[in-house]
């Protein structure tokens, strides 16, 4: 057993209440609860993708990640979406924040419910295999403090945008969500990561983030 794998077995209580507490899910979350989130608002590129059609768009970095770009082929059929993700690299999430361990894919619903559909690696060139219930959707990448965060955060590294070749009919709006301001993680419990880190693997400084995460949310009065 490596020490990364002891150290996240050793971890795994604290982890299963971080979980709980904030956990994802990939059914749509009614809207109501991130009016209630106090998150930020944002807006996103949505496209309505056609049934049984495969339908290629472009992955397009942010001012934060200006080099980052991918592509995305998606086909909605039986109810979901599938989405195969190829990145040729993400960077490391630690030169974003000493706060961020890994980088997540988001599918944005018509309504602003964030689906959190895949946790990415950041190694160079990789292929990721998601699915949403979602057939109008916007997708982000974000870093994050460790992959089992339910809101995006404001640090968003790459969203969808129509790729020169798209072919069918395609429907796409602006449509609104919101995602985590940060505030939780930081200004509301004086909580301050002030180093990066390059020696700890991602995996261990993850599983630290949602221990101390879990820690300030009151996960020991649940045990």
């Amino acid at each position: 057993m490596t020490a990364a794998r002891s150290i996240t077995v050793a971890l795994l209580p604290w982890l299963m209440l971080a979980s709980g507490a904030f956990a994802h899910t990939t059914e749509p979350v009614p809207r109501a609860s991130f009016h209630q989130s106090g998150g930020a608002k944002r807006h996103i590129l949505a496209i309505k993708y056609a049934d049984h059609q495969k339908t290629r768009i472009d992955m397009v970095g942010t001012a934060l990640a200006p080099r980052v770009k991918g592509r995305a082929d998606i086909e909605f059929t039986h109810g979901r979406s599938s989405v195969t993700l190829e990145m040729p690299s993400l960077g490391n999430p630690q030169s974003l924040g000493a706060l961020y361990t890994i980088f997540v894919l988001w599918a944005i619903g018509p309504e602003g419910q964030a689906n959190n559909i895949a946790e990415l690696p950041a190694r160079e060139g990789f292929t990721i295999e998601a699915t949403t219930p979602f057939q109008t959707f916007g997708l982000i990448i974000t870093a994050e403090p460790y992959s089992a965060v339910k809101l995006p955060s404001s640090v968003i590294v790459a969203e969808n945008g129509l790729h020169k070749e798209t072919e069918g009919t395609i429907e796409a709006a602006r449509i609104e969500y919101r995602g985590e301001s940060g505030a939780f993680y930081v200004a509301e419990s004086g909580w301050r990561v002030s180093k990066t880190d390059s020696k700890t693997p991602l995996l261990v400084l993850g599983a630290r983030r949602a221990v101390e995460i879990a820690r300030r949310a009151g996960a020991e009065a649940l045990r």
